[in-house]
């Protein structure tokens, strides 16, 4: 007989880079990177943060800029945004506008760890996962926090 072995969980994540920094997202909650090419529609008097919305499967998509949101860019300097990746979680999509692709990373439970305890508005990153390879660690998005922000903004927005 074999000796029994705990199983590992192990947990796909995409990397992605925006304003120089690594981010993670799960990756079943991404639907697909593309190209940006400026496709997004602009709302006025939009939030910073929001770049515009675009049209992706017969839905009204909001594009964020997660820089401007987490002040990571300052107010004029420009931003490079060569892809979109689109994110969902329970029926509902949002992009966020990003530099470029970096990978998958596929780590155990134990890389993921939590930074922040409480519920904030405005935080996004509650975790951090390790990854080797990697000196620090990576910010992991709240996709559905960050999906009920941006549906309340596009909301807000069709109501003006």
């Amino acid at each position: 007989m074999h000796p029994s072995r705990s199983p590992t969980s192990h947990n796909r994540y995409a990397m992605v880079r925006m304003a120089g920094v690594t981010l993670a997202v799960a990756v079943g909650e991404v639907s697909q990177a593309m190209p940006f090419n400026g496709a997004a529609g602009h709302l006025p008097r939009s939030e910073r943060a929001l770049v515009g919305v675009l049209h992706h499967q017969g839905k009204v998509v909001p594009v964020v800029d997660l820089a401007c949101w987490g002040s990571l860019r300052q107010a004029g300097e420009a931003a490079i945004h060569a892809q979109v990746l689109i994110l969902q979680h329970c029926g509902r999509m949002t992009a966020i506008a990003i530099e470029r692709t970096v990978g998958i990373a596929v780590v155990g439970d134990a890389a993921v760890q939590r930074v922040h305890h409480e519920t904030a508005a405005h935080e996004l990153f509650h975790s951090v996962l390790k990854v080797d390879g990697f000196e620090h660690p990576i910010p992991l998005l709240d996709t559905a926090h960050l999906m009920q922000q941006t549906q309340v903004w596009v909301q807000e927005q069709a109501l003006d």
